[in-house]
């Protein structure tokens, strides 16, 4: 990750964002976990295959 500029993550829980926010997933729990980590393996392939992620133009 570190060829392609990316030097790290910052994952945090930035509380309830607002009377619309869903209250799930509680931050850390298992659902939490599970999405961070598809969210991860996404990114991490998108990197090693070097092609343009979702939002990229071109």
């Amino acid at each position: 990750m570190k060829q392609q500029g990316v030097a790290g993550e910052l994952v945090f829980d930035a509380g309830k964002g607002g009377p619309l926010a869903p209250d799930d997933p509680k931050f850390m729990n298992r659902q939490w976990r599970d999405h961070i980590d598809l969210h991860l393996r996404d990114v991490f392939d998108i990197l090693l295959e070097k092609k343009p992620g979702p939002d990229a133009s071109g």
